[in-house]
């Protein structure tokens, strides 16, 4: 999850070379509405900011490793919660549904609640196997 959160990475990677990402900061540049755009813009800068953290825990623990971290030397871990993510995945939906509403006139579903982490998902499996046993009994 923290790796898909990097949706609000630079439009293109550091070097001389730089490849062209997969980012919604590319979206406000896509549209022609200034009213739009704006609030898209903002929408952006607002879910950069709620996924700073998990960016960082990937940039340290992930996708790279952080020397520091890596030798104990006083750098400090950093400790995204559930509630990290979930306010940055609100963050992007809400950035998903401007340019939705934008471009269809309607929103979409962009909701997270079909999503499961797998301590949840083990939680709903093992509560069914136990109401599975109780009626076993």
């Amino acid at each position: 999850m923290l790796l898909h959160l990097s949706l609000t990475d630079p439009p293109k990677s550091i070097g001389k070379n730089g490849k062209p990402n997969l980012t919604i900061k590319n979206l406000p540049e896509l549209i022609n509405d200034p009213g739009v755009k704006a609030a898209l813009g903002m929408l952006v800068k607002i879910a950069e900011e709620k996924v700073k953290i998990c960016r960082d825990w990937r940039n340290s623990h992930i996708a790279h490793c952080a020397l520091p971290l890596a030798l104990s030397s006083g750098a400090r871990p950093l400790e995204p919660s559930s509630k990290h993510v979930n306010e940055a995945l609100e963050s992007i939906i809400a950035v998903m549904n401007e340019v939705s509403e934008h471009f269809t006139e309607s929103g979409q579903s962009f909701s997270k609640t079909a999503i499961l982490g797998s301590q949840q998902l083990l939680k709903v499996l093992d509560a069914g196997v136990r109401k599975l046993r109780e009626s076993e009994e």
